[in-house]
């Protein structure tokens, strides 16, 4: 008997058997196996070199009826990987409420079924996920290049084997967890609400929850089979791929794709499209909505002040106010007035390009009539702080803004995202930041104050306003108040929208035009002879 130097325990060595070490040899147990081979660990971690390429924009390497794909090198960070995002544009994504609740169980559905594989992925450091948007559905892939497309394809097969593997008991699991997901949104803070009311008055295509919950109730799992027809039939994938891969290799990645699902042309006239509402001039419209959560002491009122589709030199002045803004709002209406725990300010974008200017307040203390009249002196108070600037204040203003608007990405995820939502919106217009920094620098306060004089003064023929307030339930006698000049400081025309009304709102107000269709041909990836790709 032998024993452990450190704490003593008494053990043994012996040899094994001659026999024992057969008896292993010849064992067989079926349900005993190695693991299957992971075929998506990288071996190459080699850089692709692309001569040519811009640092700062991607180029197109192709573009047909059925695809368009933008593609760039990593020539900044120079690491061993990529990210790709596939937008799936079909317009049966979103065209009544029962394919907008559809493309969300369609796309967890799909996610449960790359569950078999994703854990692998990982381990390869490669990710995959899917998100349902209002124009279809978008594959996000990311992580070591050498092994990419094998992820890809392993996609490609689970959506084409969706119908087939789909279960009842799936179908029914993920059902009731997008109920529950309906149902808890009337739960959330009061102030998601009201930018749930300033969706429902501003899109003219977008389905309530309410009109989803009854759309969910009403599904089956064969309707989700012949939706997966649908979605797949007709569409047209729109792609970037960002990172240490050739042009070749990005274009075998968007070929996966596009190949193995094997789409029809996308009609022109059928290709999906977000329309806004635009408000009349010299008019306040307001849309009152009791708390959905009878429990929540909280009010909220979001302003939502209109500029519409603005060129480059009002989105300076607009980053410039919208920097300005932020600290005086939380200082006067937070901090001294104490209207309410959240004061928010941002620019906020509807459909591809029509901005807006955002205040918004949620508070235990003071009804949402109350707080638009805090909302609209404030206003009046701020323009006299930016007249009031001294050169100095300015000069460090704009610094500020400028420096936010040409700060440098810091890794390859930030360069990937920010690219992509420019195609996002279709405008392909990979500088503007750079542009709109350039015209912040030019600023003077006698600009700016024209400018906000225009779309935020009250006094002002031009201004276009929805006020967005809901209502808890210690004021909701207030919900139907007429609205008096000398209580909420308005002295527009006003429209008084109710949760009921919103529908009859939007078929009768007209629409922002679409923006013109960008030109992107000379846009194309140039080879090293000087030819398009």
């Amino acid at each position: 008997m032998l024993s452990e130097r450190w704490y003593k325990t008494q053990y043994t060595i012996d040899d094994i058997s001659k026999d024992l070490c057969e008896k292993w040899q010849s064992a067989s147990n079926e349900s005993l196996h190695f693991p299957e081979r992971n075929d998506m660990i990288a071996s190459d971690f080699s850089l692709r070199a692309v001569e040519g390429a811009p640092k700062d924009e991607p180029r197109l390497l192709k573009d047909d009826e059925l695809c368009r794909l933008w593609y760039k090198p990593d020539n900044v960070f120079e690491m061993p990987k990529v990210n790709s995002f596939a937008h799936i544009r079909s317009s049966a994504a979103y065209s009544s409420p029962e394919s907008s609740v559809l493309t969300n169980l369609w796309v967890q559905i799909l996610q449960e079924h790359c569950n078999d594989f994703t854990y692998l992925a990982s381990m390869a450091n490669l990710h995959c996920s899917f998100v349902n948007a209002r124009t279809g559905v978008i594959i996000n892939v990311s992580g070591y290049n050498h092994k990419i497309n094998v992820l890809m394809g392993r996609i490609v097969k689970a959506i084409i084997a969706l119908p087939d593997k789909l279960e009842q008991d799936l179908f029914e699991r993920i059902r009731d967890k997008t109920a529950k997901s309906y149902h808890n949104f009337l739960f959330s803070q009061p102030y998601q609400h009201a930018f749930y009311g300033g969706e429902q008055c501003f899109d003219p295509m977008v389905w309530s929850i309410d009109d989803k919950k009854i759309a969910l109730a009403e599904l089956t799992m064969s309707d989700l089979v012949d939706f997966h027809k649908r979605l797949l039939s007709r569409f047209h994938l729109e792609m970037l791929v960002h990172g240490n891969c050739s042009p070749d290799e990005a274009t075998m990645l968007a070929s996966t794709l596009v190949d193995g699902l094997k789409p029809s042309k996308l009609f022109a006239s059928n290709r999906p499209q977000t329309r806004v509402v635009a408000l009349k001039e010299k008019v306040s419209y307001v849309h009152r909505m009791p708390g959905f959560n009878e429990e929540d002491t909280n009010s909220c009122i979001a302003n939502i002040y209109q500029m519409g589709a603005i060129d480059i030199r009002k989105n300076a002045v607009l980053a410039l106010i919208n920097h300005l803004i932020k600290e005086p709002a939380f200082n006067e209406l937070r901090t001294e007035e104490q209207l309410g725990y959240i004061v928010h300010t941002s620019i906020q974008i509807f459909g591809n390009d029509i901005k807006n200017l955002l205040i918004l307040i949620q508070s235990d203390s003071f009804d949402p009539i109350y707080l638009d009249g805090r909302v609209e002196a404030f206003l009046d108070r701020f323009r006299s702080k930016i007249s009031k600037m001294t050169e100095e204040e300015w000069q460090t203003n704009i610094d500020a803004v400028t420096a936010l608007l040409r700060e440098k990405n810091k890794n390859l995820a930030e360069e990937s995202t920010r690219y992509w939502q420019v195609i996002s919106n279709g405008a392909y217009f990979f500088q503007k930041l750079k542009l709109v920094a350039n015209e912040v620098e030019t600023l003077k306060v006698t600009e700016v104050l024209r400018v906000f004089d225009r779309y935020f003064s009250k006094e002002s023929s031009k201004r276009k306003k929805l006020s967005v307030q809901v209502f808890s339930k210690n004021v909701a006698e207030k919900i139907n108040e007429t609205i008096v000049v000398k209580e909420s400081g308005i002295e527009d025309d006003t429209v008084l929208i109710m949760l009921e009304d919103v529908v009859d709102f939007k078929r009768e107000m007209p629409l922002f035009p679409l923006p013109k269709k960008k030109d992107v041909k000379a846009m194309m990836m140039q080879n090293e002879e000087g030819s398009t790709q």
